[in-house]
């Protein structure tokens, strides 16, 4: 009896516990280019249910930039936000999206 009410108890204290999702971000349009420096930015549009703890741009001269390409960190929260992507060579294509981190991991806008 007591092993069916530690069990009972256990299920009514996690049956509403939810798992979240990757949130959803988009990445807005570039702005304010010179030759050194540019600005974007993100909407998010879904917390995936759980809280941003990071969001910001990624830059890379590859495509599909990462967190482990150069990256501004613009704290958490689902505001939308716009950063300046700083230390950019002249005459040269970078490819940028926006990311968001919640507890179930990082996503990127296209």
């Amino acid at each position: 009896m007591l092993n069916q009410l530690i069990v009972f108890i256990f299920l009514l204290i996690f049956a509403g516990c939810k798992e979240s999702e990757l949130p959803v971000v988009e990445t807005a349009n570039i702005s304010d280019i010179t030759s050194v420096s540019a600005k974007s930015g993100g909407i998010i549009s879904s917390d995936g249910g759980g809280t941003i703890e990071e969001k910001g741009i990624c830059w890379s001269i590859s495509s599909n930039p990462t967190l482990s390409n150069a990256h501004t960190a613009d704290g958490g929260g689902n505001e939308s936000f716009q950063s300046t992507l700083t230390g950019l060579t002249a005459e040269t294509e970078y490819f940028v999206r926006a990311y968001a981190t919640n507890d179930s991991g990082t996503s990127y806008g296209e």
